[in-house]
């Protein structure tokens, strides 16, 4: 009497352990086959007589099961094969505890229970069988199931059509064919690695790395690549590498170029999408399936870059489409009228690195991640201008709340040596879902709000809808800094009325304890004042802050 059951626990995946799997799946499984394959295994405790190392000979007699059986060699690798008569299939687990060369040790084994299986299947009963690889980025996914590629069918065709890539069912991941270039079928005798072969696989291996090295992936139609001017995707792809950041250009010739373009797609941090007629028009089905991609599939941080469109101004045609649909909320950089081609391709560069650099940031800070964020209305940035965001500007280089954030972000928290942490739109919303979640986020994220007032903000809904929601919904505490004109007509709406308790005096004075006036600024001097004025209010904010909620 055999027991039907492997001994539960044999082969556990714990740290320092190397599991590796395949299956044997078979066209039907003779009657007996298992029985014989048991005993050949058995057999092969006699290491000699095959030609195998003594050191990696079956050390301990084979654990027998009617539909199991369990070796373990004397480096420490282990194996389980389980027979699954209904499917006809074999699973055959391996395990190392070896730190020096797991897979190694583990290739070892393998070989001894594949030539035994290919052996017996081959010579004595003559039945046709394939072997299955999983996916290793589903094994390390931890998919329950993880996508099978076939050795036989999916990976020749492969090496027949010289692909370099193989797309997993199951996460859809991008394999290179050189993962498979280790594991043979035992049905091919000739084990002789040419040189050629050598030279393809190292080519192979050098392409993935500079694929997975690129940071950036520049979406863009056909014939943007090699545009005549300074908004092609080279052009770009040029400026992003002089400043240190990888990027890649997609190629369009063949299929192989858009398996390529895919596996850099999902691999990179970011993309950079320049828009165009021809990008979004119902004939470039390819670029908006990349767009789908990397907007709802797989969503990733987007820089959308207006390139060219057929109206010149606010509102563009793009917006109406179905690329405007998908990016609705994000924003973009503006292209089309640049004031300077030199400063527009600063500020574009300037972005991607901070997104660049943010990636992963974000899953490391907590609930509050910033200590402030600057609530304020483009039209009351002089950056803003000077990168075509908006027509107008009110306000001066003294009164600019980008401005603002870069010089607190460059002060040390008080008794600590790091510095204040600001958020941003410009920089944060591509790391987020769109325009009002990422304000929402902004702000729950925040520990207090610099709400930069001026009748700009006061008129735009935006900006009263950020005022609203941190005054009353999430009660956060707020420092007023006032920007634009000298009119004060915003004293007389709705984001004067939140905001009277921090800027009504008795005394009328332009500056109080939560309140600094930025308007009469006049030079640096006088700007340094008040910043020291702005800084210290952030600080005890801040102490106030966290005194109450922690």
């Amino acid at each position: 009497m055999v027991s039907s059951f492997l001994p539960s626990g044999f082969l556990k995946q714990t740290s320092g352990t190397s599991v590796y799997v395949q299956v044997f799946t078979l066209s039907f499984c003779p009657h007996g086959f298992f029985n014989l394959l048991q005993v050949r295994l058995r057999e092969y405790e006699a290491s000699v007589s095959i030609g195998v190392p003594h050191q990696t000979s079956i050390s301990d007699v084979p654990s027998l099961r009617r539909n199991g059986i369990a070796l373990r060699t004397s480096n420490g690798v282990s194996a389980v094969l389980v027979l699954d008569s209904r499917e006809s299939k074999i699973t055959a687990k391996f395990s190392s505890r070896s730190i020096g060369k797991p897979f190694a040790d583990i290739g070892n084994l393998q070989t001894i229970v594949g030539e035994a299986i290919h052996s017996l299947l081959t010579d004595k009963y003559h039945v046709d069988y394939d072997i299955f690889i999983p996916c290793e980025l589903c094994l390390a996914d931890g998919e329950a199931e993880p996508h099978l590629f076939s050795l036989k069918k999916t990976v020749g065709r492969a090496r027949e059509k010289q692909q370099h890539f193989l797309q997993c069912q199951t996460g859809f991941h991008m394999t290179p064919l050189t993962t498979f270039d280790k594991i043979h079928h035992p049905s091919d005798r000739d084990s002789q690695v040419s040189d050629s072969q050598i030279q393809r696989m190292m080519d192979e291996l050098e392409l993935c790395r500079a694929l997975i090295a690129c940071k950036v992936y520049i979406s863009c139609a056909p014939n943007d690549k090699y545009r005549p001017d300074f908004k092609s995707a080279v052009r770009m792809k040029r400026l992003l590498h002089e400043n240190g950041i990888r990027a890649w250009v997609p190629s369009f010739e063949c299929d192989q170029d858009h398996q390529v373009n895919s596996f850099v797609l999902q691999n990179s941090n970011m993309v950079v999408c320049l828009i165009s007629e021809e990008y979004w028009s119902e004939n470039s089905n390819l670029t908006m399936k990349e767009a789908q991609i990397f907007c709802k599939t797989s969503p990733k941080p987007v820089v959308p870059v207006v390139i060219s469109d057929r109206s010149p101004e606010y509102p563009f045609e793009w917006m109406n489409s179905t690329l405007g649909l998908l990016l609705a909320g994000q924003l973009f950089e503006n292209f089309l009228t640049p004031v300077d081609y030199e400063k527009n391709h600063k500020a574009f560069v300037e972005r991607v690195h901070n997104l660049v650099s943010m990636q992963g940031l974000a899953s490391q800070r907590g609930q509050l991640g910033f200590d402030f964020m600057v609530s304020y209305c483009w039209s009351n940035s002089l950056d803003a201008a000077d990168r075509g965001q908006v027509q107008s500007n009110s306000g001066n280089q003294f009164s600019d709340p980008r401005v603002f954030k870069k010089r607190l972000e460059c002060c040390a928290r008080a008794n600590s040596d790091q510095n204040f942490k600001g958020w941003l739109d410009i920089e944060q919303l591509a790391l987020s879902g769109g325009l009002f979640e990422g304000i929402r986020t902004g702000l729950n994220s925040s520990r207090c709000v610099i709400i930069c007032i001026s009748d700009e903000y006061s008129q735009s809904a935006n900006c009263r809808m950020e005022c609203r929601f941190a005054l009353k919904a999430l009660g956060k505490p707020v420092i007023l800094a006032i920007v634009g004109g000298h009119s004060e007509t915003w004293k007389c709406t709705e984001v004067g009325m939140l905001t009277q308790d921090f800027w009504d005096k008795p005394d009328d004075r332009a500056n109080t304890p939560f309140c600094v006036d930025f308007r009469g600024v006049k030079d640096q001097q006088d700007f340094e004042h008040l910043f020291q004025n702005l800084l210290c209010i952030l600080a005890s904010s801040i102490i106030i802050f966290s005194s109450i909620f922690f």
